[in-house]
């Protein structure tokens, strides 16, 4: 019988937990997809990733991978006023390992990007995205 009550009392904190105003969990939301292109002086960049973070909630955020002529798609991005961040850093390093797999015959091209564009705040990549936006990110060192 105290088993059975206190399963009850579990299963209903569980149901209340879900209760509240918030529209999505922190870190989830319902985004859209968007696509664009990041260029560095003019020059495609071609590896690394791009973050979109909403504006207003930087908990909110995903991401894309950059590819050929600087191109990424990010599937779920938040809408509205987003900042977007750029990082080459992690593909640096796949850039040796590349190398080293393809034996010089497929090298990834790795532009370093100035380091302010790691964070949301000093990029000062700021844009209004809705469905369907094509983004252009022009950096400058």
């Amino acid at each position: 019988m105290r088993t059975s009550a206190f399963c009850m009392l579990v299963v209903g904190l569980v149901a209340l937990s879900g209760c509240g105003k918030s529209d999505d969990p922190p870190g989830q939301f319902n985004g859209v997809e968007i696509t664009g292109t990041v260029t560095l002086d003019g020059k495609p960049v071609e590896a690394g990733i791009v973050t979109a973070l909403q504006a207003d909630d930087l908990t909110k955020s995903s991401t894309g991978q950059l590819g050929p002529g600087g191109k990424f798609k990010i599937a779920n991005c938040p809408v509205g006023q987003v900042a977007f961040t750029v990082n080459t850093k992690a593909a640096m390093g796949m850039e040796m390992q590349n190398f080293k797999n393809t034996k010089g015959k497929d090298p990834i091209k790795v532009t370093d990007v100035p380091t302010r564009y790691l964070d949301a705040k000093s990029a000062k990549l700021l844009f209004d995205v809705s469905a369907g936006s094509d983004v252009k990110l022009e950096l400058t060192r």
